[in-house]
């Protein structure tokens, strides 16, 4: 038995999903979700002021902030509707940023990261997580890995096309390319239904770095 650590239901069993029997009865926050907000209590161990999501996911972490601006090009429940190509949102402005599993259905991802480069802080940070098929060799297609071409949406709907899926090694050679610091972190806590989640941990380099 345990405590959902993103609402404070108290689990004695998680649900089945897609993802395996890790599924909060009452959030829908899956183990991915609440490594998440396990590496909010290690990076941020002081409720966030503000933070910007990108995709829609990172609303399953609100809890962790004061207050949370999510943009999506098509989640209903999104603060602002717009497209990660072309983020609606001033330069150099967010301090901690989210995006989680949305890299992947992003059609052009180097000009999204680069987005997000642009609206980060000098040395603001954000968390990154992506469906990998492997841990090292190249981004694969959905045929080419084997894999779904489409995952559920926030709706819990099977809309959300996926456009590549990464290797560890190729998502950290896409963060790194784009002149971020980054740093891949692996959490795993049996009673909250988190086995093995990676995740980066990315900062942009403070104003006057040579990056």
């Amino acid at each position: 038995m345990a405590s959902c650590n993103l609402c404070g239901t108290v689990v004695q069993s998680w649900q089945d999903c897609p993802e395996g029997p890790v599924k909060c009865p009452t959030c829908r926050s899956v183990g991915r979700h609440r490594a998440v907000g396990k590496l909010f209590e290690i990076v941020a161990p002081r409720r966030a002021d503000l933070v910007f999501d990108l995709g829609g996911d990172g609303v399953m972490c609100s809890a962790y902030s004061r207050r949370m601006i999510s943009v999506d090009i098509s989640y209903d429940g999104a603060t602002v509707h717009g497209n990660l190509g072309h983020l609606p949102i001033r330069t150099g402005t967010t301090t901690l940023a989210l995006c989680l599993d949305v890299l992947e259905h992003v059609r052009d991802d180097v000009k999204a990261v680069r987005e997000l480069k642009r609206v980060m802080a000098p040395g603001g940070s954000a968390f990154v997580t992506a469906s990998c098929w492997a841990l090292h060799g190249p981004s694969k297609t959905p045929p080419d890995a084997g894999l779904a071409e489409w995952h559920l949406d926030m709706a819990g709907e099977w809309a959300s096309r996926c456009f590549r899926y990464y290797t560890d090694e190729s998502l950290l050679r896409l963060l790194a390319d784009r002149h971020f610091d980054v740093e891949r972190v692996v959490y795993t806590d049996h009673a909250l239904a988190i086995y093995d989640v990676v995740m980066f941990v990315l900062r942009k380099p403070a104003a006057g770095a040579h990056k």
